[in-house]
C-alpha cells in the first residue's frame, strides 16, 4: 500500500493506494474504494506539480466513473484541496508548504 496524505495543521486526509495493475489503481479514501486510471494518476501527479512550482494551476484526479476524487487548486494566497466524492467531498484549505510532503508522496517530483 501506498499513502497520499493532505493536511492543513488541524485536518488531515489519506488516500491509499491499495491495489495497482498496468491500467488501474484501486484507492481507499474513507473506506471507499474507487478505481482511476493509472495515466489519470500519472497527468494528476504532473499537473499537481505544475501547480506547485507556478504557485497557480488546477490538478484533478477523476475516478473510471468520471467523479471528482481529489482536486486541488492553487493560487497565490493558498490551496484548497477537495477530496471524495460529490455527497461526502471535504474542503480543506492550506498553503503551499503542506504540500512539498504531499508531492514527494505522489511520487513525481521535478
Amino acid at each position: 500500500m501506498h499513502t497520499i496524505e493532505f493536511e492543513n495543521g488541524e485536518m488531515n486526509e489519506r488516500m491509499e493506494i491499495v491495489q495497482a495493475d498496468c491500467e488501474t489503481l484501486t484507492l481507499a479514501i474513507r473506506e471507499q474504494f474507487i478505481h482511476a486510471a493509472v495515466e489519470d494518476y500519472l497527468m494528476f501527479g504532473e499537473a499537481l506539480v505544475k501547480a506547485y512550482h507556478e504557485l497557480n494551476g488546477r490538478a484533478i484526479l477523476l475516478s473510471r466513473s468520471g467523479q471528482s476524487i481529489v482536486e486541488v487548486l492553487f493560487r497565490h494566497n493558498g490551496v484548497m484541496i477537495y477530496i471524495g466524492d460529490g455527497e461526502t467531498r471535504t474542503l480543506m484549505k492550506t498553503d503551499q508548504s503542506y504540500m512539498t510532503s504531499t508531492l514527494k508522496q505522489v511520487g513525481i517530483w521535478e
